[in-house]
């Protein structure tokens, strides 16, 4: 096992290491999942990199597809790792470029995977995965189960997908074994190796040149100048410090800024994966304006955001490359709020009343914050009306906002006070996951804050009981909008 680490990219072998050691099952399934989800972002990125790098063509069908680099799901990296690699197999002068001529063999079968064999059967068993995938993904080799993967995301990962604690004590160790038999194949990376490039100065301290720090393993190892040839040293004054390549025997291709890397101030090593934007909604005139504040990096080996970066800037010199034309920050914010959000008549958050999720009927919508929707639902089988938290597709492609609304769940779960509002019920529609929860009636709480706050702006010295005043001010006003006096 530790053999096998070794020869694997850090962040990779880092993920596993913490899936090996994990204390429960539940742990070690998820973290073996990640690491399945982090190798298929890798093998996705190299892709794109040799693209952009050897056979790049501004506006074309593909590049316009490349666009949701802005902000890609788990489901946009199988895209480019399959798109791509089928556009590298029908250039005339493949061979000449890197990782081109692997597409065969990463569709190819292997039928003495026997590990991934079994986690596949199993799944099929548990209802965690339809038959039709399984098959799809032993006949399709790497590409066929990175298909698997995504399609079990949905199933399982996601919140409201929770299965008994047997389930992840027999699937837990086949998923591990199975993505460790998926990585020793050589069409993931096609031999390259992760590396960072590193300044350094000759022996005379007069001039720099570029050193390799390779993440392999559980470290990292810097190069020794001296083993290159010139071919590879005039290949290196094209690369830029600080960023991430893979690099092999003339091979230099570039992955920033779909991943980075990053020492943190007691040396650790960290790989981020372009993972998600964060946004916030200003006040304006009209109507609530979103913006894009800034994108953050995943470091899948601890679960956590890389702090400190932004790729903003750099997704706007990508999407202006792909587009062929001049862009400005504005246009690529505009762009990461359009994947993120979809158009108006696709918007994941736009549901109408009387839509269904699970057997709950949507009367209308409640609130809305960082972590999903609150409708206000009835539970048809028991006639009740409920309030229900839906947690909109496109967080669930994100593992630190899945395991946020996993915990909020949970401690829900574990409080009985009466002055805690009960959670009912969790479940999954498709890919829209959910919990129930008591329907408390009562006023709105900005009103009440805006009520007191004219009172104050007024002079009025507010004491205890204002808030009542408050409150019975707030109920007449709702009152009179609701039967139209207002």
């Amino acid at each position: 096992m530790a053999h096998t680490l070794n020869t694997l990219p850090l962040p990779i072998a880092q993920v596993l290491r913490r899936a090996i050691n994990a204390k429960s099952a539940v742990d070690r399934h998820h973290l073996a999942f990640f690491a399945g989800e982090a190798m298929l972002k890798l093998a996705a990125a190299a892709r794109v990199g040799t693209y952009l790098q050897h056979c790049f063509e501004a506006g074309s069908k593909l590049a316009q597809q490349l666009e949701s680099l802005v902000l890609p799901s788990t489901g946009h990296w199988l895209g480019f790792l399959r798109d791509v690699s089928a556009h590298f197999s029908k250039q005339p002068g493949r061979g000449m470029v890197p990782l081109a001529e692997l597409h065969p063999v990463l569709t190819k079968a292997h039928p003495e995977w026997q590990q991934m064999d079994r986690f596949l059967a199993t799944c099929v068993e548990e209802g965690a995965l339809k038959k039709e995938i399984a098959s799809e993904a032993r006949r399709k080799g790497v590409l066929g189960f990175f298909t698997a993967l995504v399609a079990y995301r949905n199933q399982v990962m996601g919140h409201g997908a929770q299965r008994q604690r047997s389930y992840y004590e027999q699937v837990a160790p086949l998923l591990l074994e199975a993505v460790m038999e998926l990585f020793q194949d050589h069409s993931l990376l096609g031999g390259l190796e992760l590396a960072v490039a590193r300044l350094g100065l000759d022996v005379d301290d007069t001039k720099t040149h570029l050193n390799w720090q390779i993440l392999k393993g559980l470290g990292s190892l810097i190069q020794s100048r001296e083993t290159k040839e010139c071919l590879e040293a005039e290949l290196d004054e094209k690369c830029i410090p600080g960023q991430v390549y893979l690099i092999g025997a003339g091979v230099r291709i570039p992955l920033f800024p779909f991943v980075v890397f990053v020492e943190d101030d007691q040396g650790g090593e960290h790989v981020g994966f372009l993972n998600r934007t964060v946004r916030k909604t200003r006040k304006s005139d009209s109507s609530p304006v979103e913006e894009v504040r800034r994108v953050d990096y995943l470091d899948y080996a601890v679960g956590d955001e890389l702090t400190g970066l932004d790729a903003t800037e750099a997704l706007t010199s990508l999407l202006a490359k792909l587009r062929g034309q001049k862009i400005d920050r504005d246009q690529v914010v505009l762009s990461m709020a359009d994947v993120s959000l979809g158009s108006d008549e696709q918007r994941e958050d736009v549901i109408t009343t009387g839509a269904m999720i699970g057997y709950y009927q949507l009367e209308g919508e409640l609130g809305r914050g960082g972590m999903g929707i609150v409708y206000l639902a009835r539970q048809l089988s028991l006639n009740r009306v409920v309030a229900l938290k839906v947690l909109p597709p496109s967080l669930v492609a994100d593992p630190l906002t899945v395991a946020r609304f996993r915990r909020e769940v949970s401690a829900l779960a574990l409080c009985d006070h009466p002055n805690v509002i009960k959670i009912l019920d969790s479940g999954a529609d498709g890919d829209r996951y959910f919990y129930a929860m008591e329907l408390v009636d009562g006023v709105d709480l900005s009103l009440v804050y805006d009520i007191l706050s004219s009172w104050g702006d007024k002079g009025t010295d507010i004491k205890d009981g204002h808030l009542s005043a408050a409150v019975t001010s707030s109920i007449g006003f709702r009152t009179r909008q609701e039967t139209g006096t207002e």
